[in-house]
C-alpha cells in the first residue's frame, strides 16, 4: 500500500492540470481580494464626496475560515477528477491493479493522495487571499483571536471537500464516466443542487417530518456555511466521516468486483 500511494503521489505531482489549476485559483484570488476593497473604497468615496478614506478590515481568521471562494473551487473538482481517472483512461490501472492483492486499494490510495492534493488548493486559497489584502493599499490584514478556531474550520473544510471527493471517486472508479464526474464537480462548485435539496425538504415534510433541512448535513451545502460554533463543527465533521467512509468503501467493493480493463 504504501509502494502505491508513493507511486499516485508522484503521478499527481507530475499532473500538470493539478500545478495549473492550484495556481490559477492563487492568482484569481490574490487578485480579487486586492482589487474589491479597492472598488469598494472608491464607491464609498464617491457616494460620500471625498470623505476620509478609511481602509477595510480583512481578519486573517475569516481568510482561513473561507479559504475558497465557492464558484473557484471548481478548479479543486477538476484537478481531482483529472487525477481519479488518468490511469484509467491510459490503462495504467490494469499494471497496477495485476501487482496487488486486491485492486480497490488502488482507490484508497487515491483518497490518501487526495488528502495532500486537496490541501494544497485550500492553502494556496488562502495565501491568495491573505496577499491580495496585504498588498491592496485599500485593505488592512488583522490577526485577531478567532485563529484557532479558524485553523479547526479549516481542516473541517479540508475533510468536506474530501467527502465531496469520495462520490467523484465513485463516479471515476467506480462508474467510470469521467464526464459525469466533471457535471458533478460544476454541480459541488456552483451551488445548483441546493434547488435539489429543497425539492426532498418539501418531500420529507410531507412525510410528516417536520423541520428537518438536509441541507444542514450534505458536504458541499456546509463547505460555504457558516460554522460560528463547536456543534456546528461537531456536524459537519460527522457528515464528512460518513461520506468518506460510505463512498470509499461503495468504490473499493464495485473496483474488487470489477474486471480492469
Amino acid at each position: 500500500m504504501a509502494r502505491l500511494i508513493k507511486m499516485d503521489l508522484v503521478r499527481l505531482l507530475h499532473s500538470k492540470v493539478f500545478w495549473i489549476s492550484a495556481g490559477i485559483i492563487f492568482v484569481i484570488q490574490c487578485a480579487i481580494n486586492f482589487s474589491t476593497p479597492l472598488v469598494a473604497n472608491w464607491l464609498m468615496d464617491f457616494a460620500e464626496k471625498g470623505d476620509q478614506f478609511k481602509p477595510i478590515v480583512v481578519t486573517f481568521s475569516s481568510i482561513l475560515s473561507g479559504p475558497l471562494m465557492q464558484f473557484f473551487i471548481i478548479f479543486m473538482y477538476l484537478s481531482a477528477v483529472s487525477f481519479l481517472y488518468a490511469d484509467i483512461a491510459n490503462g495504467y490501472v490494469k499494471n497496477i491493479a495485476g501487482q496487488i492483492s486486491k485492486k480497490g486499494y488502488t482507490a484508497i490510495s487515491k483518497m490518501i493522495v487526495l488528502v495532500f492534493h486537496n490541501f494544497v488548493f485550500l492553502l494556496l486559497g488562502a495565501l491568495g487571499l491573505m496577499l491580495g489584502s496585504m498588498l491592496s493599499p485599500s485593505a488592512h490584514v488583522v490577526f485577531d483571536g478567532n485563529i484557532p478556531y479558524a485553523v479547526g474550520v479549516f481542516f473541517i473544510k479540508l475533510l468536506l471537500s474530501l467527502a465531496l471527493c469520495s462520490i467523484l471517486l465513485i463516479v471515476t472508479m467506480g462508474l467510470r464516466s469521467k464526464s459525469f464526474a466533471i457535471v458533478l464537480g460544476v454541480l459541488f462548485s456552483v451551488g445548483i443542487l441546493s434547488t435539489l435539496y429543497m425539492g426532498i425538504n418539501m418531500l420529507i415534510a410531507k412525510l410528516g417530518v417536520a423541520n428537518f433541512d438536509i441541507t444542514k448535513f450534505v458536504p458541499d451545502q456546509l463547505f460555504f456555511a457558516e460554522m460560528n460554533n463547536a456543534n456546528d463543527l461537531l456536524i459537519a465533521f460527522a457528515a464528512a466521516v460518513v461520506f468518506i467512509a460510505v463512498f470509499t468503501t461503495l468504490t473499493v467493493n464495485i473496483f474488487n468486483k470489477t474486471d480492469v480493463k
